[in-house]
């Protein structure tokens, strides 16, 4: 199946997402996963996971990626020890079920005004008003 793993991630805004200056791409999370995930048999499966993620890496077009690798890239991603959000996890199983990542349906929303405090204008910070004061008598 044809994967096209250059892709950007994005928020619900349809922003990319990124890291410092560097926006984050579909591949950069899937070669993480294969790069930090303990292989089941470290002799052999430590190569292909690593031919996999530099594959994967390095494509800036679709690559042809059979049932095989499509089963362990799910399982890579699925591990809890990557703590990755759904929003990074949902767009990446997208491209491995081979389906369009969609844009946001609404436009950037503005952000809320800042609420201020409302201050009457009769009180004034430097005034306290007491009630119910009473005399305290001086001992003589």
């Amino acid at each position: 199946m044809n994967m096209n793993f250059y892709q950007a991630l994005r928020n619900f805004n349809g922003e990319a997402i990124k890291r410092g200056p560097e926006t984050l791409y579909i591949s950069d999370m899937i070669s993480n996963a294969l790069s930090v995930t303990q292989p089941k048999n470290p002799q052999t499966d430590a190569i292909k996971q690593y031919d996999l993620a530099l594959k994967i890496y390095n494509a800036r077009e679709a690559l042809d990626v059979n049932e095989t690798d499509i089963v362990l890239l799910k399982s890579v991603m699925s591990q809890n020890e990557l703590k990755y959000t759904a929003l990074i996890l949902g767009q990446v199983f997208k491209v491995l079920d081979g389906k369009e990542i969609e844009p946001a349906l609404k436009p950037s929303k503005p952000m809320p005004p800042k609420v201020e405090a409302i201050v009457k204008e009769e009180t004034k910070p430097d005034t306290v008003e007491v009630k119910d004061k009473k005399e305290e008598k001086k001992p003589e």
